[in-house]
């Protein structure tokens, strides 16, 4: 029996000590109450496989049989309810978003079951009939169930052509007087797995976005849609990461928070973070503008000189070295890389560049004017050096390992129009508004756009717990937004058809 994450458990834990022989009071409602109107919850399963990696409730079928010129699937749920008999599901396209209500079957005699074996299948020809017909099926599979158990087993037997490739198998004993199910509980049905690891810094990891709006998840979406696969993401990426270890670093684990991290994990680091990299088939990194810095970028005070050494050094010098080390650890990966793009430009508005620099304690010593202008050429020569650097590490990597999957680089295209504070601004960048801060709108005169600004700032106060960061609570300026992101999974999905990793489609 495979257990499964669930709010459950402790009631499953409870149903098998009481089914044991042990002596246990029920509890719940008193008995006039409808048992019905009560949570349901997925405990178990067999027949079905999670992914390698992560707590996501994605199942594969691994048991199949033939129906006519078709395949069915087959597999058990254990159900914690308390009223097992009044037990209904229904399946759910999450493609086409159609419902299809299972039907509930008598479970087969002692002969049959007997004759059926471990796994699920057809027990009759009236069964084999209903599947045929493109009809799923269950009944509740507990012989032996003794009348005051909570846990309950359920077989299931499911047409392929009524599932499609991502299908949730949805269990409740209870609707609203709309006939919407409540107390529902769910798995997701998926075809097979894809693995992808996401390593790198705050542009890799979305500052600002939703995750259904971060270039990674959009990138995701593109794959499923094109495999029929079930994407399982390694989110390793995190603000302020830098390509080269730092003895200051740690491990930013589960409950660090990467928009505006306590600690700090390298990018190298991440690698070694990855978990069954034997099986991850695509890397999607950036990495390097956080060891060159943006307050040395945008600084009127840096030359030319030194924006194209230390390019050269991080983007080019330690990329490759990353590379190679990204390559040993996930041999069978396809990797790109992304650039990065011009953080102001002669359009970016001059009070929102003061913002931005009183952020990254950087003060101009010159007029405006000439401030926002170099701060315009010095983001210029970045975005020009560090392409070219990247993809001059992409060419030795790639010939470092001339035998494996491709390593590309990926150019998101913005141009200097699309920089910080400009009125085609593909970047996050600041906003009058202070409904979403309340009581602090005193302490600021602006406030980020992005919409994860409010539940940004409850990490952002300092360990004496009365100022606030600002280098955190302006976590998202200057990253990419919701069209910047686009930007980025555009240039990223040609990449990955160009090399024949995704299929061309029109």
């Amino acid at each position: 029996m495979r257990p499964l994450a669930s709010t459950g458990l402790l009631v499953g834990l409870a149903a098998a000590f009481c089914s044991l022989g042990q002596t246990c009071i029920p509890a719940g409602p008193p008995a006039e109450e409808n048992l019905a109107n009560a949570p349901v919850y997925i405990t178990g399963s067999e027949f079905l496989d999670p992914p390698a990696v992560g707590l996501d409730r994605f199942y594969q079928p691994t048991w199949t049989f033939a129906i006519d010129a078709e395949q069915a699937v087959g597999f058990r749920l254990t159900v914690a309810t308390r009223a097992p008999h009044d037990l209904r599901a229904r399946l759910r396209d999450n493609t086409t978003g159609a419902v299809q209500d299972l039907r509930r079957i008598d479970p087969p005699s002692h002969d049959e079951r007997t004759a059926l074996g471990d796994a699920p299948q057809p027990f009759s020809d009236a069964v084999r009939d209903l599947l045929a017909a493109g009809i799923g099926l269950f009944w509740h599979d507990d012989p032996n169930q003794q009348p005051a158990a909570i846990s309950h087993q359920f077989a299931f037997l499911i047409p392929e052509p009524a599932r499609g490739p991502f299908a949730q198998i949805e269990v409740f004993t209870a609707t609203a007087a709309d006939g919407s199910a409540l107390y529902i509980d769910h798995i997701e049905l998926v075809r097979g797995f894809y693995y992808m690891a996401v390593l790198g810094d705050s542009v890799a990891w979305g500052n600002g976005l939703l995750d259904s709006d971060k270039h990674a998840a959009r990138v995701a979406d593109a794959i499923e849609r094109a495999t029929g696969h079930k994407v399982i993401r390694q989110m390793l990426a995190l603000s302020g990461a830098r390509i080269v270890p730092d003895p200051t670093d740690g491990i930013c684990d589960i409950s660090c928070y990467r928009e505006a991290p306590a600690v700090s994990t390298s990018i190298t680091v991440q690698v070694d973070l990855v978990q069954r990299p034997d099986l991850v088939t695509l890397v999607l990194m950036d990495g390097c503008i956080n060891d060159i810095h943006v307050s040395t970028i945008i600084n009127p005070d840096t030359t030319e000189d030194e924006l194209t050494a230390a390019s050269a050094r991080f983007c080019k010098d330690e990329m490759i070295a990353l590379l190679g080390k990204t390559r040993t650890h996930m041999p069978q990966a396809t990797i790109v890389v992304t650039g990065y793009y011009p953080l102001a430009s002669e359009a970016s508005d001059i009070p929102g560049l003061l913002t931005w620099l009183d952020t990254q304690e950087v003060t101009p010593n010159e007029d405006l004017v000439n401030f926002a202008e170099r701060a315009s050429v010095n983001s210029r020569i970045f975005a020009d050096a560090s392409r070219a650097d990247l993809v001059a590490a992409v060419v030795a990597a790639g010939a470092a390992a001339s035998a494996g999957p491709p390593i590309l680089f990926v150019d998101p295209g913005f141009s200097p129009d699309n920089a910080v504070f400009t009125p085609d601004s593909w970047l996050w960048g600041l906003s009058a508004d202070s409904s979403a801060v309340g009581d602090l709108a005193g302490q600021l005169k602006v406030f980020p756009e992005d919409p994860l600004f409010a539940a940004r700032l409850p990490a952002c106060f300092t360990a004496s717990g009365a100022d606030l960061s600002l280098e955190c609570v302006f976590a998202s300026l200057g990253h990419p937004n919701k069209r910047g992101a686009q930007a980025y999974t555009d240039a990223i999905v040609a990449g990955l058809r160009s090399v024949g990793v995704l299929p061309v489609t029109p």
